[in-house]
C-alpha cells in the first residue's frame, strides 16, 4: 500500500473556517469543499467546491485529510504490532513441545532433535550428519563460535537456547 485514500469537507459558517461540517453547518448557506487526498504523496483525488472560496477551505481540508490519514495509520501499526506479536507467540507456542525443530545458521538449515542435543544437518553435502550445535556451528561457516546466539529457530528468530529454556528444558545447557 502506498498510501491512504482520505477525504473530508472544510467551509464558512458567518466567516468562520469549519473542518468537517455537519449538516445544520452545512446548510446554513456558506461556502464549503469536499477534498481527498493522498496525504504522503499529497495528490489531491476529489474536488467539490465554488471557486471563489478555494484556496482557504482547500488548505483547511488538505489538513484535515492529513490528520485523518495520521490517526488511521497510528492505529494501523497498533493493530499490526499486536498481529505481529500474536503470530510470533503462536509459532513459538507451536515449536514449544516439538521434539525436533528446524533450526537455522549462516542461512544453513539443519533438525535440532532436543533429546540427544545433537542438529541433523540438511546442507546435502555431510549426508545428514549429526553434530553437536557448537559442531554444526562451524559446519555452517559462522565464524562467531557462539552456538547459544548465532543458531536460531526458524520462523521465530529465537536463539535455540531461548526456546529450549523456554520450552523448559534449560538442564540441556547447564555446563554447556
Amino acid at each position: 500500500m502506498r498510501d491512504l485514500s482520505v477525504s473530508c469537507s472544510a467551509g464558512y459558517l458567518n466567516s468562520t473556517p469549519l473542518l468537517d461540517l455537519n449538516y445544520v453547518e452545512d446548510s446554513a448557506g456558506g461556502a464549503d469543499v469536499t477534498v481527498g487526498i493522498l496525504p504522503k504523496l499529497d495528490k489531491v483525488t476529489l474536488l467539490q467546491l465554488p471557486m471563489e472560496t478555494f484556496e482557504t477551505v482547500f488548505a483547511l481540508a488538505s489538513e484535515g485529510c492529513k490528520a485523518i490519514a495520521e490517526r488511521v495509520r497510528k492505529v494501523l501499526q497498533e493493530n499490526t504490532k499486536q498481529l505481529e506479536y500474536r503470530r510470533l507467540q503462536k509459532k513459538v507456542t507451536e515449536t514449544e513441545l516439538a521434539d525436533e525443530i528446524t533450526v537455522v545458521c549462516n542461512g544453513m538449515e539443519g533438525a535440532y532433535i532436543r533429546k540427544f542435543h545433537v542438529i541433523e544437518c540438511k546442507c546435502g553435502s555431510c549426508g545428514a550428519k549429526k553434530q553437536s550445535p557448537c559442531e554444526w556451528e562451524q559446519h555452517t561457516g559462522c565464524r562467531a563460535k557462539k552456538w547459544k546466539y548465532s543458531v536460531k529457530v526458524k520462523g521465530t528468530m529465537l536463539t535455540l537456547e531461548k526456546w529450549d529454556i523456554r520450552s523448559g528444558d534449560d538442564a540441556l545447557f547447564a555446563g554447556r
